[in-house]
């Protein structure tokens, strides 16, 4: 639902899991920044206060550039000629295509009687349940492609809307592969402020990456718009030390981009 798995993989091929577990590493990096920003609001107001985050906001996070290229160009990335998939490509962590070309991946086996639901959901016939290749953990493993295959022909008789409305009926997890413009038009995320809009000098208003970590007293806000190029230039320079003069020699020579005197003709022509 985040949107990484649609950018990665091969180009040529279905979406890829990344290689390890990140949203649950991302997950605890947020919500490890966001205890910090908690302790130093307390020192300073004397109040604790909630602090909250989940994984997927925390995948979101992970490619802001591409939501923001997706968000105000509706840019469609294509993966990079060779990807990349999970170390543990088993069955319950693979993704598979529908009948509509999309993709659905399962988030592991953390319900119980995850083949009778599978089945049920998937309209499996006979059940996985009596198949005895299938009768314990231990023998999913060691007969992890057959039933992968046997899952592969499953999805590709239902469309992703289809396979979702199914899951849920069969309290299985959601695991919709969206692209960037269906993660940002998703109730979710939708509901969990990801999306936010400032205002640019340039271009008006622009839709940024909203705050994966949330904080009940003192909420993350935007302090400034997206610069412009160089925007910040001499505010660096001179918070390294560098004299008006310095700076403006630096300017006339090129090495801070001609945009920085441009600028400043027009604030002393103003």
């Amino acid at each position: 639902m985040g949107g990484l798995m649609a950018l990665t993989g091969d180009r040529d091929g279905p979406p890829r899991a990344a290689g390890t577990f990140i949203a649950d590493y991302l997950g605890g990096m947020m919500i490890a920044q966001g205890i910090m920003a908690a302790l130093a609001a307390r020192e300073k107001t004397g109040r604790g206060q909630v602090v909250e985050t989940n994984l997927l906001d925390g995948v979101i996070a992970s490619h802001l550039q591409e939501n923001a290229a997706a968000l105000n160009a509706d840019w469609k990335f294509e993966r990079a000629p060779k990807g990349i998939g999970h170390s543990d490509s088993g069955p319950f962590y693979a993704i598979y295509e529908c009948k509509d070309g999309k993709h659905y991946t399962l988030m592991g086996a953390f319900v119980d009687d995850v083949l009778g639901r599978l089945s049920r959901a998937l309209d499996i016939q006979p059940p996985l349940t009596d198949d005895p290749r299938f009768e314990n953990p231990t023998r999913w493993n060691e007969n992890s492609p057959a039933l992968r295959s046997i899952m592969e022909v499953a999805f590709k008789k239902f469309t992703r809307a289809e396979v979702e409305e199914r899951f849920d009926a069969n309290g299985l997890p959601p695991g919709a592969v969206y692209d960037l413009q269906e993660v940002f038009e998703d109730p979710q995320v939708v509901h969990n402020d990801m999306v936010i809009e400032a205002d640019h000098p340039v271009y008006g208003k622009v839709k940024l990456t909203g705050f994966p970590v949330k904080l009940s007293d003192t909420p993350a806000n935007l302090r400034r718009s997206p610069p412009t190029v160089g925007e910040h230039n001499e505010e660096v320079l001179g918070e390294l030390g560098y004299t008006d003069a310095q700076i403006k020699d630096l300017q006339a020579s090129g090495v801070t981009g001609s945009e920085n005197i441009k600028r400043a003709d027009e604030a002393t022509a103003s």
